[in-house]
Parts: C-alpha cells; structure tokens; sequence
C-alpha cells in the first residue's frame, strides 16, 4: 500500500504541476548570435556567433573539429597534396574544389572529420589514431576561406593527450601559428572554441547539462552539392526527437511517434518564406517532441513565431509532457498525459507499469488539485 501511495504522488505532482508555457528568444539582427534553452530555465546563454572559427570536441574519447558555417566560412581538403606541402600549396582552381560542412546530424563529425578511409578503421578523417600511443596524428592539410575573401592554410597536427595542436599560415606562409586546444579547459562544455582572427581560445557556451536545444544559424547540404545556410534549433547531444504533423498542436502526443537521435530532428524546416507577404509562414499542426535520452523526460515545443534576419525574434510554446521524476519510482514505469492543462477536459493518459502489483490506483486532478478522473492501474504493457 505505501508503495501505491507513493506513485500517487508522483502522479499528482506530474499531471498538477504541467503547464504550457510561452517563450521569446532573440539571434539579434542577421542572426548574429546563438541562443542555448533549456524546457526546464529557459534561456541560459545568448552569445555572439561571429567570434569563433574552430570548435574542437572535449567529450572523453571525441576527436571532431567543426568550422564555423555560420559566418561564410569553408573548408577544403587540399587536392594536390598533404602535409609534406605545407610550404607550397596551390590554390588554382579553388572555386571548383568541393568545400566540406559540419554534420548536422551528430555533433561528433566536423567538417574537418569528411574525408574518412572507410577501409582503414583507424583513420579519422583529418589524422590517423595510433592503438600503441592513442594519439591522433594529422595527416592532411586543409584551406580555408571567409566570406570577406581571405583565406588560411590549417594543419591539425595532432591530438594528445586531450590537447589538440594545430596550426596555420597565409596562404604564402606569412603569419604562421601554432596554437593548442586542451579539453580539461573547458570541462563540462561540448566544444572548447578557437579564433583565428584574434589568434585566442574561447569559452562560450553553457555547461552541457544545462541545456537542452541551440537556437542557431549553421550550413546544410540542400541537395546534393548544394550547401546553404539556415537558422532553426539543434538539440543536446544524448536527446532525441519526434515529429508530430497533421494533429491540432493542442492534441498531439508523443505515442506511436518514433523519436530520431539526428540533431537536427527539429531542424529549420518548420518555416518557410512567404514571396507574397515578404513574411515567415508557420507549418499547421506541427509539433515536435524533445527526449532527454538519460532521464526519459519529454517536452512538446511548437513554433508560433519567426520574425526573420531583421530583427531575429523566435517565438513558441513549450510543455512538459512527460515528467523526468517518474522514473525515479521504477526504472520500467512510464506516464505521459496530454494536453495538460486541457480546454475541453479531454486528456489522453499513457502509461506502462512492471511491478506496482494489482491493486493500484491513479487519479487525475485539476489546476486546484480536485479529482476529476480516477482509475484502476493495469499491470504489464503500455495502457492508453
């Protein structure tokens, strides 16, 4: 019985307590910065997106470098050569290489991280791992260019120890540096940034856990060959995403919907230009669902607003659906309830129980905490 009584409290704090919340983010004009949210705090750090080139990997065993899209830069692996040309790189005929983007489905795989032997399983892309040292050590070169039109050569040399040595030059070798990068710099974080132009290290975004999406301008492949850049939201590396279309936003729910682990499964397709109104159209009965992959904790988030590059204002709607302190009565117990709060009184109750035992009992209450629903819990399975 006091295990039932337990449940019952959980039960009301997470049916009680879900409201649907209304929330602002700004890019600023151009999309110039990165907004990082989290469901539970909302926004918890709003940066300049512009002061950064490089963003090196800190994860444990990570090794990914991403380049800065956002602000027109590209990257080319050098088509001529490799590191034993470092002196004499020729960059005739640039304008027909095939520059190389970040992943916009895995945090993991920059654009410096493209161009893996698939037949040698310990190239990774920009180095070779060594299983004797287990140190990465780089192997090709790399060109990079900005949209003012100035242009750099990079060499990542190598990765140590958590430290990642890199270093680059003017195309004719004037201005060369060598710089470093160590993970424990930036302990907590996902990437541990670099300037070029300043020639500096960076630390600016939230501790990962306290985030859960990236409001963010970043490049995509459009179509095959065709790179673009878009403004939409990324999630958490660890979180995974469903798409609800087609149901009221008010109706929809995470059951029978499969959740993706793409980093972009919310993405920026949820807008599109209006050439008549000059305006951003929102896609109807559109709603997506944001899984916490370690604690099972589900949010819907549903677009209401987005003003465009001129002044960079997202607005939409966000809702707990289902609470991450549910599984701490059972590692096998789940509820989801929604739409709470409810207009109509007309709510759809998901759950699957292992062991409560047979005698249990759940009740649903009002914003004043009233009973207005009660029910016999049904043991094994998922029950709607």
């Amino acid at each position: 019985m006091k295990k039932n009584l337990h449940i019952l409290a959980s039960l009301f704090i997470a049916f009680g307590l879900n409201a649907q919340n209304s929330e602002q983010i700004s890019l600023t004009p151009g999309y110039s910065n990165q907004s990082y949210f989290s469901f539970e705090n909302g926004e918890v750090g709003n940066v300049d997106n512009t002061n950064w080139d490089l963003a090196f990997s800190t994860a444990g065993y990570g090794s990914g470098v991403r380049i800065n899209g956002a602000i027109g830069m590209n990257l080319y692996t050098y088509p001529n050569g490799d590191i034993a040309d470092w002196a004499n790189v020729d960059t005739t005929g640039i304008s027909s290489w095939s520059s190389q983007i970040n992943s916009d489905t895995d945090w993991s795989i920059g654009a410096f991280d493209q161009q893996i032997n698939p037949s040698d399983p310990f190239d990774l892309g920009w180095g070779v791992y060594s299983p004797i040292t287990h140190f990465i050590t780089g192997d090709s070169l790399y060109i990079a260019t900005w949209a003012d039109g100035s242009a750099k050569k990079i060499q990542l040399v190598q990765l140590a120890s958590g430290t990642y040595d890199f270093k680059y030059a003017d195309l004719d070798g004037s201005n060369e540096v060598t710089a470093s990068v160590a993970k424990d710099d930036f302990d907590g974080k996902n990437f541990g940034y670099y300037s070029i132009s300043n020639n500096t290290e960076l630390d600016r975004e939230p501790s990962a856990g306290d985030w859960d999406i990236v409001f963010t301008k970043y490049v995509t492949e459009l179509y095959p060959g065709m790179n673009y850049g878009v403004t939409g939201a990324l999630v958490n590396a660890g979180y995974s995403v469903a798409k609800s279309e087609g149901v009221p936003v008010a109706n929809a729910g995470p059951s029978g919907l499969t959740f993706g682990t793409e980093i972009n499964g919310i993405g920026y397709d949820w807008k599109s230009f209006n050439m008549t109104t000059f305006q951003y159209d929102l896609q109807d009965s559109l709603a997506y669902f944001v899984r916490n992959d370690g604690s099972s904790e589900i949010w819907k988030i549903n677009f209401t607003l987005f003003d465009g590059s001129s002044t960079g204002n997202i607005e939409f709607n966000t809702e707990l659906v289902s609470a991450a302190g549910e599984t701490e009565l059972n590692s096998n117990t789940t509820f989801t309830l929604y739409p709470n709060p409810s207009s109509d009184r007309t709510v759809n109750l998901i759950y699957d129980i292992s062991s409560i035992g047979s005698n249990g009992q759940g009740f649903i209450l009002d914003m004043n905490g009233q009973v207005v629903f009660d029910f016999s819990l049904e043991n094994g399975g998922l029950h709607n």
